[in-house]
């Protein structure tokens, strides 16, 4: 049975994952990364372009907060998604290939947990009183939680998304792919960010 990548636009990939019970191959485990590849880019691209608003203005307003909370959830949803996958499949997967490696995954296990944190530290206090501190402890901490994800989704790529797809399984590609099938609910869809 083939499970093809849906993207997030909902455009499928060419190149189906085996799923169980069939012969993998490095083509599907490279549609897969290609796949968690772009997971990272359309979250950067968001994160890049409220950081770019939030910089123009002098104080983030109204509409800052309302696509904030949509980057949010965004984030939320990737998280929840994306980052589960790795954790509970991808990490431990490539930790019993590689046992050496295990500074650097577990390393990258808690960053996730930092994300996590921060993620749900700005989802509260966007829901204090407004006011100047809490304008600019917003601003600090979606810089913190940027630099965080690019430094972080930077090493998964060159570490990880190297090395998995000549060291996974067929059963771990499709036990990766199984956990990352289609979404129930959709992230944003090319915001252009917010002026």
């Amino acid at each position: 049975m083939l499970t093809p990548i849906i993207g997030r636009d909902g455009e499928r990939s060419d190149t189906p994952i085996m799923a169980k019970g069939t012969r993998g191959s490095r083509v599907g485990a490279d549609a897969l990364f290609r796949r968690l590849r772009r997971d990272h880019r359309h979250v950067l691209e968001q994160m890049d372009a409220h950081e770019a608003a939030l910089r123009q203005s002098k104080r983030a307003t109204a509409k800052h907060e309302r696509t904030l909370r949509d980057v949010l959830a965004l984030l939320g949803t990737e998280f929840a998604s994306h980052m589960t996958a790795e954790d509970d499949v991808l990490y431990p997967a490539l930790l019993a290939a590689l046992p050496a490696a295990a500074g650097s995954i577990e390393a990258l296990a808690a960053e996730h947990r930092e994300l996590r944190q921060m993620l749900q530290r700005l989802r509260e206090l966007l829901e204090e009183t407004a006011s100047p501190e809490r304008a600019e402890q917003i601003r600090v901490q979606i810089q913190d939680l940027g630099h965080l994800l690019r430094l972080h989704v930077e090493k998964e790529e060159t570490l990880v998304f190297r090395l998995a797809p000549r060291l996974l399984a067929p059963r771990e590609i499709a036990a990766l792919a199984a956990r990352l099938a289609p979404r129930t609910t959709e992230p944003l869809t090319r915001s252009k960010g917010v002026s």
